[in-house]
């Protein structure tokens, strides 16, 4: 990608007008910060965060800058495709570890691993 960027950015090889990232959110956010630098749209889907679809249950609410305000949007009705240069990567990354513990207790009570 950091090639086709690099090209687009001299006005060489074809045009790129828009990045669509899907994935880990880690590897969206890094997706999200080289196309940054090249002034390049980019958009990231959500979709793995909704539960409902219906925004009750808030399970996919992203922090996101909008005129300098934080804010938070629905990924179920505010996308799942959401320009990724308005989330704020470390707000929103932090609560993918929030069960750690827990996974790892439970992959040792099932034999997943080893102490």
């Amino acid at each position: 990608m950091e090639e086709r960027l690099k090209q687009h950015q001299s006005g060489h090889g074809e045009p790129i007008s828009e990045v669509i990232t899907i994935g880990p959110p880690l590897m969206m956010r890094a997706v999200s910060d080289q196309t940054l630098g090249y002034k390049v749209e980019c958009v990231a889907s959500l979709n793995s965060i909704m539960v409902d679809a219906t925004g009750m249950c808030g399970a996919c609410m992203v922090p996101v800058m909008l005129d300098g305000k934080l804010v938070r949007k629905h990924a179920c009705i505010d996308g799942p495709e959401i320009n990724s240069h308005i989330i704020d990567w470390d707000k929103f990354l932090p609560r993918f570890g929030q069960f750690k513990p827990q996974e790892r207790q439970s992959q040792i009570a099932h034999k997943f691993i080893s102490e």
